[in-house]
């Protein structure tokens, strides 16, 4: 029998408080929202969560025990013209429980809703196995900083030739990069790499030199008397990744030694043939071109199999 319950923050902290032991990972254990009423209890017995004494009914605790020991999890957000969705998927064993976080309430369940996920998400990204640029590339966290800023110096440029109020520059300095790594706005690439970047990376003028090289020597940019500039895929990423429409952040993690090992992606997208994703291990950042399609079944897999870390 599948189960659903639509819980407050504080319900699942005082839930939490009816098994001594829980996985780090598992809401059970991280919600920590005190506030719990005894005149809330009413709204679980409506659920079945609770009986009349305010226990656990036989099937609740069996449910939320599943819970509170989970091993593994996967989740995404995604923040768009729309509004946001938060849906994360706790793994124990071959059970997998659904945590959407609906603001001031968290819907709970073990209902496999993929062909639900992948219908909200048609509606979202739209649904194409057509690219307008093949960019795969993993690069240092350095190189990846320069390329982004070079990325957004061309797309302040490409939208302000689509205004015809100028055109794209034959190339950028190595000041003007260097300033563009300081962009913060959300509509920049760079504000988002920075959320994936390892800690203790920064680029000074000598450091960006030798990534520019790097580039060059890669095939990336190429560099003439007026600065540097992306080529091939790369430019054609970044002149039609204008607009951001959608931003899909993903996690995942399992428990190790009761310590969590993670992981973070990105996906953007800025048109139906447009989308990137940006990931790091730690060491390497990789940006790469994919199809919303690509996009969806990568978000519905990662969804239902426990991750591999």
């Amino acid at each position: 029998m599948s189960l659903r319950f639509h819980l407050k923050p504080e319900a699942v902290t005082w839930l939490g408080s009816a098994f001594d032991e829980k996985s780090i990972i598992s809401p059970l254990y991280s919600v920590q929202a005190p506030g719990f009423a005894e005149q809330d209890k009413q709204g679980l017995m409506d659920q079945g969560i609770i009986d009349t004494a305010g226990a656990l009914t036989p099937t609740a605790y069996e449910f939320f025990n599943g819970l509170a020991g989970a091993q593994s999890f996967a989740g995404f957000r995604v923040a768009g013209p729309f509004g946001k969705i938060d849906k994360v998927a706790y793994f124990n064993g071959d059970r997998v429980y659904w945590v959407d976080n609906a603001g001031e309430t968290l819907i709970v369940s073990d209902i496999k809703d993929t062909e639900t996920i992948l219908t909200i998400l048609n509606e979202i990204t739209g649904i194409s196995h057509l690219v307008n640029a093949s960019l795969d590339i993993e690069l240092d966290p350095a190189a990846a900083q320069v390329f982004t800023a070079l990325t957004d110096l061309t797309r302040q440029a490409a939208l302000v030739a689509c205004a015809g109020k100028g055109m794209i520059p034959e190339g950028f300095s190595l000041d003007e990069i260097l300033s563009a790594l300081n962009y913060e706005e959300t509509r920049w690439f760079g504000s988002y790499l920075r959320r994936l970047r390892p800690d203790g990376v920064s680029v000074n003028p000598e450091i960006a030199a030798i990534a520019l090289q790097a580039l060059i020597d890669a095939g990336y940019i190429s560099k003439n008397e007026t600065g540097y500039s992306l080529v091939r895929e790369a430019y054609a990423m970044a002149v039609n990744m204008l607009i951001i429409e959608n931003v899909f952040h993903l996690r995942i993690g399992k428990v190790d030694n009761n310590e969590i090992q993670s992981g973070e992606a990105l996906f953007l997208q800025a048109g139906l043939h447009d989308a990137l994703m940006i990931d790091s291990d730690g060491k390497k950042i990789g940006f790469t071109s994919v199809s919303t399609n690509a996009m969806i079944e990568y978000l519905i897999s990662m969804m239902t199999t426990p991750p591999k870390i």
